[in-house]
């Protein structure tokens, strides 16, 4: 009976301390690990989604051979297929080592959009990746070729009016050096030097309008 006894209390023992040492494994490795998973797995589908819907067209392409890893509906708006954004990854400048820093580009992508991207290095799944930001500053650069525009026509219109400004001014001045040759009376004669100083001044005043539009269009030769 006692020898029946001992073998039922060494079971009972042996199944108690099994019961609590995998209670011990599960909250001290496997749940710990099961939160892990849990965390990783939330963090992948939190960058995804955040990929997915940026207001930015995003690709991440391989750095080994430019291989189009993921992209977002907007980047495949833009650039295209994995194909396309390969071969336009050509014209972009990547660097095959991670170690050299890559900088900014500017391009037109295949519906003639102008296109600012920025490039950073980074690792996805064990692989050296290359994440690729795009931005449209089509705007940008037509606000930018229409101010170009813009100041052409102004310096343009400065110089037209400049010398047609001139032209009368210096007929002018030579009827009023005409003028002075003739017989005045001495308070003529002071009123033609004030006109005389007077249209002197607005014809360098008009000279130097001209000059600075002669200036902004890149024509003033300095000596």
């Amino acid at each position: 009976k006692w020898q029946l006894l001992g073998v039922i209390g060494l079971l009972l023992a042996s199944m108690l301390s099994s019961w609590v040492a995998i209670r011990w494994y599960a909250r001290k490795v496997v749940s710990p690990a099961r939160q892990a998973h849990f965390e990783i797995v939330e963090s992948d589908t939190f960058s995804r989604t955040v990929i997915q819907t940026a207001p930015v067209a995003l690709c991440v392409l391989r750095r080994a051979d430019r291989h189009l890893i993921m992209q977002n509906p907007l980047a495949e708006r833009m650039l295209g297929d994995a194909q396309a954004v390969t071969q336009l990854s050509e014209h972009w400048g990547l660097n095959p080592a991670p170690a050299q820093p890559d900088g900014d580009v500017i391009f037109h992508s295949r519906h003639g959009h102008t296109l600012h991207g920025s490039f950073a290095s980074a690792r996805y799944r064990g692989e050296a990746v290359v994440l690729c930001a795009f931005s449209d500053i089509s705007a940008h650069k037509a606000v930018e070729q229409k101010l170009a525009e813009a100041s052409a026509a102004k310096s343009r219109f400065l110089a037209t009016i400049s010398h047609e400004i001139r032209t009368p001014l210096y007929g002018a001045l030579g009827t009023l050096e005409l003028l002075g040759l003739t017989q005045l009376t001495e308070q003529q004669s002071n009123y033609l030097h004030i006109i005389e100083r007077s249209s002197s001044m607005l014809l360098q005043l008009v000279s130097d309008v001209l000059d600075m539009s002669k200036i902004e269009a890149g024509e003033m030769a300095l000596e």
